[in-house]
């Protein structure tokens, strides 16, 4: 299984709360699992830090990836495609565009956004 995780669960993990780990702590250490951040949380935490709503930052995000070997996933120009087809179940466009990367390249996605859950075919961990 290969998981994409949602920017709550990424401020969890650099803010060193427990919840981010129960939800992504079983996959850590496993060869079989890559676990990847996408470009889009990387933004909206950027955003959020500097209008004051995060403490946050991006080099503290930068580094809570790195440290736990975490992929960076780029934004494509087919997921833009098929960002402009996706039912708008969900209103924020950064969870929108993580569902995209999850659909379009096959990932899991650890989150505790029932919203979520309105996605045919999205696969997910973390949320009940």
């Amino acid at each position: 299984m290969d998981l994409l995780i949602d920017t709550h669960v990424l401020i969890w993990l650099t803010e060193g709360d427990d919840r981010g780990e129960r939800i992504v702590g079983p996959f850590m250490d496993q060869d079989a699992v890559t676990i990847s951040v996408s470009i889009a949380s990387y933004l909206e935490v950027a955003i959020k830090h500097s209008i004051g709503k995060l403490a946050a930052s991006v080099e503290e995000v930068r580094s809570c990836v790195r440290g736990a070997g975490m992929l960076k996933l780029p934004i494509t120009a087919n997921h833009a495609e098929i960002f402009a087809t996706l039912p708008p179940h969900h209103c924020d466009p950064f969870d929108r565009l993580l569902i995209v990367q999850a659909l379009a390249d096959d990932l899991t996605i650890a989150t505790v956004d029932p919203t979520f859950l309105a996605y045919d075919g999205l696969r997910l961990i973390g949320v009940s």
